[in-house]
């Protein structure tokens, strides 16, 4: 449900971008947007990764089950 409201979000305020003839500055938004997007992904799998790894030798060694 709050993925159709969502998108209804989204596609009004690309409507109204396109009708008040800023189709640019949408453009360059969602450029923009997506570039700090993909950052952020890559600087989060990192930690990710480390704390999978960490899980993993609790795991192996034991933790897990005590806790």
């Amino acid at each position: 449900m709050i993925n159709y409201l969502w998108e209804c979000m989204i596609l009004i305020g690309v409507a109204s971008g396109i009708a008040m003839n800023r189709a640019e500055e949408i453009g360059t938004g969602v450029i923009n947007s997506a570039t700090e997007a993909v950052e952020l992904v890559i600087g989060m799998m990192g930690i990710v990764a480390l704390w999978c790894g960490f899980m993993e030798i609790a795991r192996e060694v034991g933790i897990m089950s005590r806790l």
